[in-house]
Formats: C-alpha cells, sequence, structure tokens
C-alpha cells in the first residue's frame, strides 16, 4: 500500500464507475500511512449529483476555486444518515424516470483508532524511490486510468540532485516524466502552465525531507492524463506532515460522505485564500480533504493540530484549469 490515508472516490464520466485514487496509486514505490478506510457504496442512478460543500466565489490564479467546482465529502452523522441521503435521492430521480441502467461509485471514510508512524519510519517509506531511482522496481503507479500499465521502460534519466528525474513509458503512446528532488520547491521549475501549486511556506514553517516527495505527469500521446505532487515535512521532534494531491483532467471525482461519529472532530474550513476543506482529527491523526471535480488534494498529519491545519490552508497557493480541452489546447 502506497502515498497515505486519504481516498478519493473518482467516478469516469463515461462509464460512471467508482475509482479510488489511492487504490491507483498502490504500485508507487512508498509509504503506508496512518490510513481512514474509505469504503464503496454503489447506488443506481446514473446522473446523481449530491450537492456537496460550498465555498467563497475566490479567484486564483488561473480559474480558482469557486462553489460551481467545489465537491468535498459531505460529513455526515453516521452511516444510516448517509444511506437517508442515497435513498432520498435515488428516488427523487427514480421519480423523474432517469434512466438508471449504469452505476456511480459512492464512498464513505471512517477514522481507524492507530496512532501515528514514526518520523524516522515514515521518512524511510518516503525516500524510497529516490535511494533506488533507476531500479525498475521504482517504477510502477499511474493515476490516470483503470488500465493496467507496465511503467517498465526508462526512456531518459538524471539521477543526480537536487532535482532527479526520469522519463518511463509503458508503450500505446503512454510515458510518464517524474521528478523528485531535495526541496518540494524545485518542482515550481517544472510544473505545467495549468496547474499551480505552491506550498512554498511550508518549507519556512516546517522542514522538508530531502527526496521525500514526488512529481510526475502522465500523458497519453502526448495529452495529459493526469497530475501527481507529493511531499512530507517534519514538524518539531516527533511530528510530521504530508502532503498529496492529483489532477485528472479526463476523470470526474465522486461523491464522497465523512462520518464524524468516528472522529474525535471534525470541521469544515474556508481558508483565507478560498480554498475549502474538511478537517477531521482521531489519536494524534489530522487528515485534511480538499476537492473538485477534477482536483483532489490530501494532507496527513502527525500530532498536529487543527490550527496547524488551517495555517497550512490559508498559505497554499493554488490555481487550475478545470476543463479537460483548456488543459490540454
Amino acid at each position: 500500500m502506497n502515498k497515505w490515508d486519504i481516498y478519493n472516490a473518482i467516478g469516469d464520466v463515461e462509464d460512471a464507475m467508482l475509482l479510488e485514487t489511492q487504490e491507483l496509486l498502490e504500485a508507487q514505490p512508498a509509504a503506508p500511512r496512518r490510513r481512514r478506510a474509505w469504503r464503496p457504496v454503489v447506488i443506481l442512478a446514473a446522473s446523481l449529483c449530491l450537492v456537496v460543500g460550498t465555498a467563497a466565489a475566490v479567484t486564483l490564479g488561473m480559474t480558482g476555486i469557486s462553489e460551481a467546482n467545489i465537491k468535498n465529502p459531505t460529513v455526515v452523522e453516521s452511516t444510516e444518515d448517509m444511506q437517508a441521503l442515497l435513498s432520498a435521492a435515488e428516488a427523487d430521480y427514480q421519480s423523474e424516470l432517469v434512466d438508471s441502467d449504469k452505476e456511480e461509485g459512492v464512498a464513505y471514510s471512517e477514522a481507524g483508532d492507530s496512532t501515528p508512524k514514526s518520523l524516522e519510519e515514515i521518512s524511510q517509506d518516503w525516500t524510497a524511490a529516490s535511494e533506488n531511482w533507476l531500479s525498475e522496481d521504482s517504477f510502477g503507479g499511474r493515476v490516470a486510468l483503470s488500465l493496467d500499465l507496465d511503467w517498465s521502460t526508462l526512456e531518459a534519466y538524471d539521477a543526480e540532485g537536487p532535482l532527479k528525474m526520469r522519463l518511463l513509458s509503458a508503450g500505446d503512446g503512454w510515458t510518464k516524466t517524474e521528478y523528485t528532488a531535495d526541496d518540494p520547491d524545485l518542482f515550481l521549475d517544472v510544473e505545467t502552465s495549468y496547474l499551480h501549486f505552491d506550498a512554498s511556506w511550508m518549507g519556512e514553517a516546517y522542514t522538508a525531507v530531502p527526496y521525500g516527495n514526488s512529481y510526475f505527469i502522465e500523458k497519453k500521446d502526448d495529452v495529459i492524463q493526469s497530475i501527481y505532487g507529493s511531499a512530507l515535512y517534519a514538524a518539531g521532534e516527533d511530528g510530521y506532515v504530508q502532503y498529496e494531491y492529483t489532477y485528472t483532467p479526463y476523470l470526474t471525482n465522486g461523491t464522497s460522505y465523512i462520518i464524524e461519529s468516528s472522529y474525535d472532530e471534525v470541521e469544515v474550513y474556508t481558508a483565507d485564500n478560498g480554498i475549502e476543506a474538511v478537517i477531521g482529527t482521531k489519536n494524534g491523526n489530522l487528515w485534511v480533504t480538499v476537492q473538485t471535480d477534477h482536483f483532489s488534494l490530501s494532507m496527513y498529519g502527525a500530532y498536529l493540530t487543527v490550527e496547524d491545519a488551517e495555517e497550512i490552508l490559508d498559505n497554499l497557493e493554488l490555481a487550475a484549469v478545470w476543463e479537460p480541452d483548456e488543459a490540454n489546447g
């Protein structure tokens, strides 16, 4: 299992199927995390679209985040409450004679009882890819599609720091350009022009773990299918914080729920920059989720507070092109 604890339910528009970002990242070389259990729930109704989350209409760079594209998990008290919402929504669509031959995936999250791993353990997990940069064992992983891709061919590479690079291929027009860095701020030099994710403030407030990060772009026939980024930071003697984000212009994130009763605390927070997030804590673990139709950000903190998470969100710079045609135009 790789890349931390938060699963994001991703529904393919054409196939109306549930894809979970965590499952799609399992082949990545990395880390067992303190995880929340994301469980699939399947309901009938092809066009089901529940309203989840709100946010201030704030422009961030390109098109920014607004009420129109925020799609965070809905916070409900219990699984029974979630099922009631799903049943009501399905009944509404059935009464309107909406075609329900297809299924749309729904997922929900419950916090586990485990305590955080140590910083030493998590650092070993997150730096494993860099230490084996030219090994085929570390080539795997994908975000965008349900296809079983074989990233086995190394086309080009730069194994020297501070910014390592490798170009992989999987045949049939698939390529992946991947980076790891001494400092994740170096990813700003190679990011695409239509997805801007700047977490440089975190390098001032926390200590970046060298090469405990990843950034890659996947393409099919030179058309971008997905972008992924992650980084790990130490926080004091025992704490740490890590983030992961995915951008999939041709996949739409599905409906998801957070079961509030399984957490010590859950809050919905709107940052100064307009980013809205769901924050949950339990047993020294902290989880943060931000989601739109095509973008997902997950953060996990060990021995951090809700106030720490809010400060991080206030200082993120995020902007993206939300429509596929614009992304690859």
